[in-house]
């Protein structure tokens, strides 16, 4: 019970949560409905060894499941598809541990010779001349094809029909699951026959569970231990193979009288000997005496080790106590991670003055490493200068001053996840009594640390989970944002484009009631009136359809390659007479070379004469403006570009921001009466962003502004 205690405490409070706190849900179990003695239907209930086990664990543990059996083939997927909770029974093998887990094993199967009693045959050294009989398919089947090709082999379809056959006195054995055989032989009537007690194959068998379900293994695992500790297990055992095992030992008695006889003559002997076993009772009190100080040395390892979730200290404990109880120099442990080329010494206890090897990487490809991660066996190192399995380690065992070397896995579940090094720099050997010592210590740590990498492994994924979470969180909030600033921009389009429709619409309505009530003589001013602000109001309607289009991907530049400086040129030497009725000079300045660029000359030209119209409307008379292109490159990218400069009020820089969002016009316009839509510049940035280029600005109050198109140069 002690160590029932023990190694609940492993589990820190996960087992008084589970004995407490049972799952309200009800577990769905099944099992295999023809598997005899261990699970089966019995007039439609399910019924066996494995049956009743659960129930009991069930019972002790509190928890509320319901079991059925059907087609082993059907239970099995079901438990490999996670449609149910648990298997009552299934042989362990590492290809089935990749589906599902395991709990500890409850029993073991074995496969057993039956014969007939008259037979001669009770072994398998020489089969041959002899047949067999196998079911069809099954384990035994491959195992005489492997081991025993003389063998003539009989197949059928179930135990029963082998059993038959060999009790009518056909063939010469039969090789079945011995539970099973002894089963049928009984249920049957099989009177005349026996089974040799080989016992092949040993199998171990378990309860299962959907993979990953580590809460309900491990809860079985308690209640399995709980049953053991109890005596319950035992009384569910020999209820179903108790009656087996006693005709065993029968049989053996009857064919081995001669042991007893032996035992009686030993014990006589022994008498003759008590003063000579008195002097090694003695001996032995001295070696109980330092077995009970490697206990409570394990007891201490222990419950340091269940006393926290930190994987390394709880190394470092294992370091520590074992190197003083073993008086060693120092011990290191190093952590396995799946997939990782190396191993890592994570822990260790070394004496003062000793080096250290913190932080040391051993790939797992050195002999010793390949060795424990492969067989999950202690490796003892003698002489650890000449071991070929030291090769790699030269470095670490000349730094170190080591002589011998004791390798010591800490497995848990079939798998690695961490390594001892016990060094001595005295040649030494290790006693078999120590080697257990550490054996134990590993795999009560083994659990410990099981724990602890569970712990961890939520604390990551909690972290992951807030910071996902806290992600998330931003991003909605951002899209919230983003959408209430979309509405509100919304809100704002429709307010400026119902504003600027009602301008000239309120204009022309005016001017036309002038020219059915007005003076006649008017008329002509009247219509001149008339075509402007239908002209303001065609060019409103215009920009508003290609803000839309633009908006709503429909404008498809048709790109042509085409040479900027003559394109600049023309736009000047056409404006030259409308710069000039306004009193403002209009130069050009080109590159002295070519610039070809690809680009839609239509919309290329709608922005450059936005561009220039703009400079012309706030630029005052006697002022200036130029139109210079050049080639530029700004950060390794060859831009081609055109700027219109000029020498007009110039821009506030709080106004420069919002230049290029819709129906935005900066002070200057009602300082000179400009009229306009603030769609312009909008629409000219759009246009760039189809060719993959920008617009910038330059301004300051009173020196004027630069406007500049930049156009990426393509290969």
């Amino acid at each position: 019970m002690l160590w029932l205690l023990l190694w609940l405490s492993a589990f820190g409070d996960v087992a008084p949560a589970l004995a407490q706190s049972p799952p309200p849900q009800v577990l769905l179990v099944r099992g295999d409905h023809q598997y005899p003695p261990y699970e089966f239907l019995k007039n439609g209930q399910p019924t066996g060894f494995n049956v009743e086990l659960f129930q009991a664990v069930a019972r002790v543990m509190g928890l509320n499941v319901q079991i059925s059996l059907g087609p082993w083939a059907e239970v099995r997927a079901q438990l490999e598809n996670g449609e149910i909770d648990a298997l009552t029974g299934m042989a362990y093998s590492p290809e089935r541990d990749n589906m599902v887990d395991f709990t500890t094993p409850h029993s073991t199967l074995f496969f057993d010779l039956f014969v007939r009693r008259d037979s001669d045959l009770h072994d398998l050294e020489d089969l041959t001349g002899k047949s067999i009989i196998v079911q069809s398919g099954g384990l035994m089947h491959d195992y005489l094809r492997d081991n025993h090709p003389e063998a003539t082999v009989i197949t059928v379809p179930d135990a029963p029909d082998a059993l038959r056959l060999l009790a009518v006195g056909q063939y010469d054995g039969a090789l079945l699951n011995k539970m099973q055989g002894l089963y049928f032989i009984n249920e049957l009537g099989l009177s005349n026959l026996t089974h040799a007690g080989l016992e092949l194959l040993p199998r171990r068998y378990s309860f299962a569970v959907a993979e990953g379900n580590v809460e309900l293994q491990q809860t079985l695992d308690v209640g399995l231990a709980i049953l053991k500790q109890t005596g319950e297990y035992r009384q569910i055992y020999d209820k179903w193979f108790g009656i087996y095992e006693k005709g065993d030992q029968l049989a053996l008695l009857r064919r081995y009288w001669w042991v007893p006889v032996g035992i009686l003559a030993l014990l006589a002997l022994s008498l003759l000997w008590s003063m000579i076993l008195q002097r090694e009772v003695r001996s032995h009190t001295a070696a109980l005496q330092r077995r009970h100080q490697e206990l409570a040395l394990l007891n201490r390892i222990i419950m340091a080790a269940a006393s926290t979730m930190d994987v390394t200290k709880v190394l470092e404990v294992l370091c520590r106590e074992l190197a003083l109880a073993l008086n060693l120099p120092q011990v290191a442990a190093s952590r396995v991670v799946p997939g990782q080329e190396y191993v890592e010494i994570v822990a260790e206890y070394c004496e003062p003055g000793r080096p250290p090897a913190l932080g040391d990487r051993i790939p797992i490809t050195v002999p010793s490493t390949a060795y424990l991660l492969e067989h999950q066996q202690p490796l003892f190192i003698a002489d650890a200068h000449n071991d070929p399995q030291v090769t790699g380690l030269e470095e670490i065992v000349e730094r170190r001053g080591i002589a011998s070397l004791l390798l010591v896995p800490i497995v848990v579940r079939h798998r690695v996840i961490s390594t001892l090094g016990l060094d001595s720099i005295t040649p030494r050997k290790f006693t078999p009594e120590e080697l257990a010592l550490v054996e134990s210590a590993a795999t009560s740590v083994g659990q410990a640390l099981e724990s602890a990498e569970l712990h961890q492994e939520l604390q990551r994924r909690a972290e992951e989970l807030e910071a996902t979470v806290a992600q998330r969180t931003a991003e909605l909030q951002r899209a919230l944002a983003a959408a209430q600033a979309a509405d509100r921009a919304k809100s704002e389009f429709v307010s400026n484009v119902s504003h600027e429709l009602r301008t000239p619409l309120t204009s022309i309505l005016l001017y036309l009631r002038l020219l059915e009530q007005g003076d006649p003589r008017q008329h002509g001013a009247y219509m001149q009136a008339l075509l402007r602000e239908a002209k303001r109001l065609q060019y409103l309607i215009e920009s508003l359809l290609q803000i839309s289009r633009l908006d709503l991907g429909k404008v498809e530049p048709r790109f042509e390659t085409m040479d900027m400086n003559h394109m600049a040129l023309t736009l000047v030497n056409d404006r030259q007479q409308l710069f000039a009725s306004k009193g403002i000079q209009l130069r050009c300045n080109l590159a002295p070379a070519p610039l070809p660029i690809m680009a839609d000359p239509d919309l290329l030209e709608q922005v450059l004469t936005n561009l220039l119209t703009n400079a012309m409307n706030y630029t005052p008379e006697g002022g200036q403006v130029e139109l210079a292109t050049r080639l530029v490159e700004d950060n390794g990218q060859l831009w081609v570009t055109a700027a219109v400069k000029d020498t007009g009020l110039g821009i506030p820089p709080e106004e420069q921001a919002r230049l290029f969002l819709r129906f935005q016009r900066g002070s200057a316009s009602e300082i000179l009466n400009v009229p306009g839509t603030g769609l312009g510049l909008s629409i000219s940035a759009e246009i760039m962003k189809l060719h993959r280029g920008h617009i910038t600005v330059e301004s300051a109050v009173g020196k004027g502004s630069v406007f500049t198109v930049w156009l990426p140069v393509t290969s």
